[in-house]
């Protein structure tokens, strides 16, 4: 499984410093999208609608999204050599 961290800290993808191979993120979304409206965006996406369980797990956000990928893998992909 890969184990990719990714940039921790979101303000460093709107920095203006050099890019820098070592810290920081690689590129700059700033002449993209301005931090506040990515915010904004961020703040109201969800990827479920269902209700958190009573335990905790760490992939509730996104487990209806892998559920559907691994459901449509059963029923759509058919390896050539079975």
């Amino acid at each position: 499984m890969a184990c990719f961290e990714g940039i921790l800290d979101r303000s460093e993808w709107w920095s203006s410093l050099p890019v820098n191979e070592f810290e920081g993120a690689p590129i700059w979304l700033a002449k993209y999208i301005s931090l506040r409206r990515f915010e904004d965006i961020m703040q109201g996406l969800r990827y479920t609608n269902r209700p958190r369980p009573a335990y905790e797990d760490r992939f509730h956000d996104v487990r209806e999204l892998i559920d559907a990928f691994n459901n449509h893998y059963e029923n759509n992909y058919h390896p050539g050599w079975l």
